[in-house]
Formats: C-alpha cells, sequence, structure tokens
C-alpha cells in the first residue's frame, strides 16, 4: 500500500462524517441500495449499532489521515466460511488505483483474520465499470437476479459475483505491515 500512500483501517467514528457524504454523491448512490439522503445522524446511529455485530466488519481506507474508501464484509458465516462485499469511493478518489487497494486489503483481511474462503457481491446490472473492476480482481459471475431488486424508480437485475480465496494468494507481510 505504500505506493497510494493509504492505511487500511477498520472504519472509526470519526469516519462516519466522510462516509455519510460519500453515500450522497451521485456516483456512488447509482451502484448502492440506501434510501437517500443519508444524514448524519442516522449515520452515526447506524455506526454505534454495528460496534457489537458479529457478522459483519467496516473497514476506511485513509490517505493522511482522512478516510478516502469504504468497505466492508457482512453476512459473515464463519460455519460456511463466507460473507458479501461492499466497497465504495467518492469520485475525487477513483480511477487512481485505491480501490484496487483497498478491495485486495479486504479481501487479506477476509483470509488472514477470518479464515473466509468465499467473498460474493451483488452489483446492478447497469454498473458495468464496477463489473469490469471485479472481474478484473478475480471475480466470477455466478448469476444475474431478474428485476431483483427496486432501485432509483424501476426494478433492476442483479447480478451475483464471487471469488474463492486461497490460503497462498493473500501476502501476509504486505498486508500486516501496511497496518503499522
Amino acid at each position: 500500500m505504500a505506493e497510494h500512500a493509504a492505511t487500511f483501517r477498520r472504519l472509526s467514528r470519526a469516519d462516519v462524517d466522510a462516509r455519510t457524504r460519500a453515500l450522497n454523491e451521485e456516483s456512488v448512490l447509482d451502484g448502492i441500495l440506501m434510501e437517500v439522503p443519508v444524514g448524519l445522524a442516522p449515520s452515526e446511529r447506524w455506526f454505534e449499532r454495528i460496534q457489537t455485530d458479529s457478522s459483519r466488519r467496516d473497514f476506511a481506507l485513509a490517505r493522511e489521515g482522512e478516510a478516502v474508501g469504504f468497505s466492508g464484509l457482512v453476512n459473515i458465516s464463519q460455519r460456511d466460511r463466507t460473507a458479501e462485499l461492499y466497497i465504495f469511493m467518492p469520485r475525487a478518489h477513483q480511477g487512481r488505483g485505491l480501490g484496487s487497494v483497498l478491495l485486495e486489503a479486504t479481501l487479506r483481511f477476509a483470509l488472514l483474520e477470518l479464515n473466509l474462503r468465499k467473498i460474493t457481491l451483488y452489483v446492478t446490472i447497469s454498473n458495468t465499470a464496477a463489473m469490469r473492476f471485479y472481474e478484473r480482481a478475480g471475480f466470477f459471475r455466478e448469476a444475474v437476479l431478474k428485476e431483483h431488486v427496486w432501485h432509483r424508480g424501476a426494478y433492476r437485475d442483479r447480478v451475483i459475483y464471487s471469488r474463492f480465496l486461497a490460503a497462498g494468494e493473500a501476502d501476509r507481510s504486505a498486508f500486516y505491515g501496511a497496518l503499522s
């Protein structure tokens, strides 16, 4: 991560404002299924609620102390060793390789800290940039759920992507070294 001067860390209370602003950006809203606008007070309550939720882990990628990207593993199943992934970045930080850094750090955490074997995510079919991003990162398309969600005024198809994590793929020194 040194080439991007970025730090992968657990989401903190101090990140909630930046996360809320990012969630309200049009480029982010198109890809996520949340009611808008996203308010700061509800986001702060959400942050408090997730602190004791063992079925999820939420992260931030920070540059110079400021959160510039967000990711998480949700619906974590230790029995099945699976989780669902989300990731988003404000437009100002897109196209710089930071999304790839955040994605790979999140996947390393899933493998090295949680011993997960399969990560799944959902993409609205119109989000072709996200689909290319995940395919370049080794995710494969498992299925298309037809007219699966009501999103921004219409029923939308959702594509299920997955990636199996292999024990040898995670560079332990790169992951743990970047945390210090």
